[in-house]
């Protein structure tokens, strides 16, 4: 072995770990938001898109139709089981309204993300199909 290649070899070998430990400490990396991945986890906008999805479900199958989108804020706050996403229960973890879209029997409902930018990859959506269907399903 030729002087300082021991050294070299084990600088490529500690030396990405070395890299990974520091951002994790230093907080580049939310090391949490892939133990969430792992696991199967829901984020926390993940968690308010399924239930906000889930009380317009409910409110299709009560009043059948959807609110409009400019409506969507001050419908959700007349809604008792809105009440525990806080106050404001149209806005995401990241301070963004969220989005209702509708479609063909059905609606998307979207959030614009950490970025607060609409249509980029950090976007997170719901689809939501068949609502008449759903709503046969009622109790």
């Amino acid at each position: 072995m030729k002087p300082g290649e021991f050294l070299a070899r084990m600088f490529w070998r500690v030396g990405p770990i070395l890299l990974i430990v520091w951002a994790v400490r230093s907080g580049l990396i939310d090391y949490k938001k892939y133990i969430r991945i792992i696991k199967g986890e829901k984020t926390p906008v993940e968690m308010q898109i399924a239930t906000v999805s889930d009380i317009l479900i409910a409110g299709y199958q009560r009043d059948r139709n959807l609110p409009e989108a400019y409506r969507l804020p001050y419908w959700l706050t007349q809604r008792p089981e809105a009440k525990d996403l806080g106050r404001t229960p149209h806005l995401d973890p990241f301070g963004s309204p969220l989005r209702l879209t509708k479609i063909p029997d059905g609606f998307v409902l979207s959030s614009d993300g950490p970025d607060k930018k609409p249509n980029t990859s950090d976007d997170v959506s719901r689809k939501v199909e068949g609502l008449e269907k759903l709503a046969l399903q009622a109790p």
